[in-house]
């Protein structure tokens, strides 16, 4: 879930006549910018048993503006928790836009350890 400061918007107090207590109810909110990275942090305390071969504390990087294609997701990756279904904006009644769709999922999850950016070869979204 998204923390609640990216989720809350504000709008600047716009009057709309002489009474200093009259605002505009169609002001629009402006949001802060959602970060394209995340260092998720976990750890197992007491009620995790003993033995299950599980780390005290797990690290990973998500990447949530990363685009790839089905075939290019490893074998490890759930396609119900890793990524998210990749919807591109636009008339749905344009030809070929399902097409545009199909098979591409936004976002990554990476070990922490030893994460580097890398710039590259990924095709990127535009920030929420």
């Amino acid at each position: 879930m998204i923390p609640r400061c990216y989720r809350t918007g504000s709008t600047a107090p716009t009057r709309t006549g002489p009474d200093p207590n009259n605002f505009d109810p169609d002001a629009i909110p402006v949001y802060r910018l959602v970060p394209n990275r995340w260092l998720i942090v976990r750890r197992l305390r007491g009620s995790a048993p003993a033995g299950n071969g599980l780390p005290e504390y797990q690290a990973w990087v998500i990447e949530s503006d990363r685009v790839s294609r089905i075939d290019d997701l490893g074998p490890g990756v759930d396609l119900e928790v890793d990524v998210a279904p990749f919807v591109l904006l636009g008339d749905p009644n344009t030809l070929g836009q399902a097409q545009l769709q199909s098979e591409i999922f936004l976002g990554v999850k990476l070990p922490a350890e030893g994460w580097k950016e890398n710039t590259t070869a990924e095709v990127r979204v535009k920030p929420l």
